[in-house]
């Protein structure tokens, strides 16, 4: 669903045909991982995620600083859902990682379980922003279209020196 969100949203068709192709490669990880490790869950499928899904975001924003808007960034539903799902993603990439040598130990799943409890309320949390900015969003119609009179005259800075 997320992978479906950002292929509406992003503007560059190019770079949209990765998103179906990430999408079914992890897909099949997810698969491969199920069927090898039976006894117990592996993390590398759920780290792996969280990498494509940030390099996805960051480009997201890049797009978003390439094509200037006249609404503030703030004012979209979209920075708030991709700012919670970056925080969320970055917060427990490296508690994935670290997950797979160390799930073993009592102590380190309780503190696993208070560091995914953060993230995910902290995405939550801007998830709801996102909501409320979206529902409050108001249009905004440009008066004129037409471009405006830029004339300034010319620069001139040494118009009688001309030996400096």
């Amino acid at each position: 669903l997320l992978s479906g969100f950002y292929f509406l949203i992003l503007k560059n068709k190019n770079k949209k045909i990765v998103l179906p192709a990430a999408t079914v490669l992890l897909c099949i990880s997810f698969l491969v991982d199920f069927v090898t490790n039976k006894q117990k869950p592996s993390f590398l499928p759920l780290a792996i995620e969280g990498f494509l899904y940030i390099i996805i975001i960051l480009y997201y924003f890049f797009e978003q600083v390439k094509y200037i808007s006249y609404t503030p960034i703030y004012s979209i539903a979209n920075f708030w859902l991709s700012i919670a799902f970056l925080i969320n993603f970055s917060g427990t990439f490296f508690l994935y990682l670290f997950s797979i040598s160390m799930s073993k130990d009592p102590a380190f799943r309780d503190q696993y379980h208070l560091i995914y409890g953060c993230f995910t309320i902290i995405k939550n949390a801007l998830l709801c922003i996102g909501i409320l900015v979206n529902k409050n969003l108001k249009v905004v119609v440009e008066r004129n279209t037409t471009d405006p009179d830029l004339d300034l005259g010319t620069f001139n800075p040494l118009p009688n020196k001309p030996n400096l």
